[in-house]
């Protein structure tokens, strides 16, 4: 038996071979309905996606068969990645190429009605193949070969989306850790001049031009300060495992509600908080989602007069609901279906970094659920968040 020649592209194939980063990864899930497609609509007793490197090639999904991986040279479908067109024979004995292959002879097993669809990028390079083969000889209808092409190319399209969605977990990622950085450097330097513009402020005459100077630049601090945490909130959640703990949501928010207390002083504002459940999670980042919650509804509605807030829950199916109340101005259609994006801070208005709520999203998923605005009874917003009840 001779073995397949090279591509002409072959270390540009295997290149991208490797930036998919599809060789021995579990991909019979993904690619299990493509496959069983491929077998029906042809007809063949097996179907298979094969990946093949230099040295093997590896079958990424199989249906009708095991799946495994044999050596390149024994391979087929070798030949099948030499060209963009379906290699189709009727009886693999009869094909100088193949009637030799061990696959044929009966050594490995007996193959004769062989059709292969290379699955090809963007680039132009083969990857590998969509095989179907069967141990009886027939020829494929034109319309089946073309089924077989067309599958190929969903399955190409399968690998490109799961490229996609790995990049991009790697850039969030990236993103995440950039900014939890940069809010980590900043810290010191804000808290050095926070301080010192309190100094400042206690040397200077209260009404005086200055005073009013060094009272706007104490604001602008505060605010900083308040984007660097949140910075870091987001930065941090979502990405430590989340425990099975039971967590007491009555307890959390009653903390959380001490801890927000200056900030409450400071705008007047009235929090209630009625019974909330027990639900498994991580004490820590439930926590962290209520104080995102609250401090959101505080710091948006002050502009407008003492915030009101109300925080509740109730049983809705397999979840507890959470729902954070206010009375500030309400939220228009287009705000509440983009609220818990990050960087975007609602109404705007209320010194919000922007942040909170989708803070309060990333640790909603960690735990099985989500967030989502309504329009509130009170008036103003209401941020709605559905965890399992375990």
């Amino acid at each position: 038996m001779t073995a397949a020649p090279l591509p002409a592209d072959e270390a540009e194939r295997l290149a991208d071979l490797r930036a998919y980063d599809l060789l021995d990864q579990p991909l019979q899930e993904e690619l299990d309905g493509v496959v069983r497609l491929a077998r029906t609509v042809t007809g063949a007793q097996m179907a298979v996606v094969n990946l093949i490197d230099e040295r093997r090639q590896w079958q990424a999904c199989a249906v009708g068969m095991t799946a495994g991986e044999v050596p390149r040279d024994d391979a087929m479908c070798a030949y099948a990645i030499l060209s963009r067109e379906v290699l189709h024979v009727r009886d693999a004995r009869e094909d100088p190429r193949f009637a030799r292959n061990p696959f044929v002879t009966g050594l490995l097993a007996q193959v004769r009605m062989y059709a292969s669809a290379p699955i090809v990028t963007g680039d132009g390079h083969a990857l590998g193949t969509l095989c179907v083969v069967d141990p009886s000889a027939y020829e494929l209808e034109p319309h089946q070969v073309q089924a077989l092409a067309d599958l190929a190319a969903q399955v190409m399209a399968v690998f490109a989306l799961r490229r996609s969605q790995r990049l991009l977990e790697r850039s969030n990622a990236e993103l995440e850790a950039f900014a939890g950085s940069v809010a980590h450097d900043l810290k010191n330097p804000l808290a050095a001049a926070t301080g010192y513009t309190e100094l400042l402020r206690d040397e200077l005459d209260e009404g005086s031009p200055a005073a009013g100077v060094a009272a706007r630049l104490d604001a602008s601090l505060q605010r900083a300060n308040r984007l660097v945490e949140d910075l870091l909130a987001y930065a941090r959640s979502g990405r430590r495992p989340v425990t099975g703990e039971d967590v007491d949501l009555g307890d959390a928010a009653r903390d959380v509600v001490r801890a927000l207390e200056p900030l409450l002083a400071q705008h007047g504002a009235r929090v209630e908080v009625g019974d909330l459940p027990t639900v498994p999670g991580d004490p820590s980042q439930l926590a962290r989602l209520v104080q995102a919650l609250l401090t959101v509804a505080v710091v948006q509605t002050a502009p407008h007069r003492p915030p009101r807030v109300r925080l509740g829950a109730e049983a809705r199916g397999q979840d507890w609901v959470l729902a954070v109340d206010d009375d500030g101005e309400p939220l228009t259609g287009a705000e509440r279906a983009r609220a818990v994006e990050p960087y975007l801070s609602g109404r705007g208005s209320g010194g919000g970094t922007g942040l909170g709520l989708a803070t309060a999203a990333r640790i909603a998923r960690a735990h099985g659920g989500r967030v989502w605005a309504e329009a509130s009874p009170l008036g103003g917003a209401r941020i709605c968040v559905a965890l399992p009840r375990g």
